[in-house]
Order: structure tokens, then sequence, then C-alpha cells
């Protein structure tokens, strides 16, 4: 579980993998953002959820695998991953992080966001994938609350909660989440809330941040 912050930084890395079509690249870019446990990076490269690379720091000649956290948007052709280690008892970056602050998230500015369960199909900017495995929700007043996630795409996902939140409530979500292991939680919004009375759970649309708005978040 992470416990430490994030420091906006740009560090010139290589980053080694294959596309969504299977394409093999080796592309210089950047990160956007250092964490204990991963990085924001950008990349002009449409890649998946769990996908794994090389990143590689030509400046000091090391390099470590990867796996995508998830896309935290994009922009004119150019995406904003969030990294995650795959050892998570690395210090790659060999730089001291701020303890992590809980303050921002409750004063971050609210962005525009789309209603993922709008009925016109053609509102919805990625197309979902059903799914079927957990995620833990970090609310600043309402604690931790592991959840069971029903639908992921790129802009955001679905999950059901016995809690129920409030509409454009800010939250912190770590997915998928696995007891025992490191777990990096990416800034994100509730824009949608169903209550299911016959399974006395609450059904929550959330949508990820866009980068200029998570930059001190990720």
């Amino acid at each position: 579980m992470r416990i430490t912050g994030r420091i906006p930084k740009e560090v010139p890395i290589l980053l080694i993998g294959s596309d969504l079509d299977g394409k093999v690249f080796s592309e210089p870019t950047n990160t956007v953002l250092l964490s204990l446990h991963g990085a924001g990076i950008v990349s002009h490269h449409e890649l998946s959820p769990e996908q794994e690379l090389i990143l590689r720091c030509p400046d000091r000649n090391s390099e470590t695998a990867v796996r995508i956290v998830g896309e935290m948007g994009s922009s004119n052709g150019i995406h904003t991953y969030g990294l995650a280690f795959v050892d998570p008892n690395l210090n790659f970056w060999s730089v001291e992080f701020p303890p992590l602050s809980r303050a921002a998230v409750l004063t971050m500015p609210l962005p525009p966001v789309q209603e993922p369960d709008a009925p016109r199909k053609e509102r919805r900017q990625h197309p979902r994938a059903k799914v079927n495995y957990t995620a833990l929700v970090r609310h600043p007043e309402r604690g931790d609350d592991i959840v069971l996630c029903e639908d992921m795409s790129r802009g955001g996902l679905r999950f059901k909660s016995k809690k129920s939140y409030y509409k454009r409530s800010l939250i912190e979500i770590a997915v998928p989440y696995v007891v025992g292991q490191i777990s990096i939680f990416i800034p994100a919004q509730i824009i949608s809330v169903v209550e299911l009375p016959e399974e006395k759970l609450f059904r929550c649309g959330v949508a990820f941040l866009q980068p200029a708005k998570r930059l001190n978040q990720f």
C-alpha cells in the first residue's frame, strides 16, 4: 500500500515493449512523475493495463521491468500511463519521496467528466471490457474499501460496494488489488451511483482524472 507521495519530474527513459498490435518498439521518452513504486510516463504507443515492459534509464545505465497500471489520459496521440515496478521492493529512482498527503485529494479541482451510464453509446470515448477482479478504493473520509469491478475502460470503471458514495467524490483507486502486494493508486472521481436494493449494494461509475488534474496526485 502506497505510503509515500509523488514527485513531478522529467527523467529521460527508454521504453521497450510491444503495442496493442504486437509490434515491438523501443521508444525514447520521459517520465512526468516519479514515485517509490513506479512512475508516470508519456508514450506515442497504445498500451493495455497489466502489460509488462522494460524501462531503461540511459543516463544511469540501469533498467527494470514495469507493468502498466492504467492510462491516465491522452492528447494529440500522446498517452500518459501510470507504471508500477514488477519488483515492489525496488528503489529504482534512488530518491527520497515525501510522505503521502490526503489533503490534496480534498482540495483538487473537479474536472468536467462524462457519465459512464449515458444512454447514447456514441458518447463513450473508450470501449469497456468485462472484468472480474477486486479494487481498493481509498476515500479521505470513508477510508479503504475493497470492491468488485464489473467492467473497465481506459477512461474509467464500474464497481460494486456495500458503501454509498456521493457523486463527484474524489477518490484514489488501486486496480487490480491483491492483498499483501504493493498497491499503486490512481486519482479518480465517482460520477454515478446506483443503488441495487436486491443485492444490498451500490454500483458506482468512476472516471480516471486527466493528467493535468492528476499531476500532484500520481
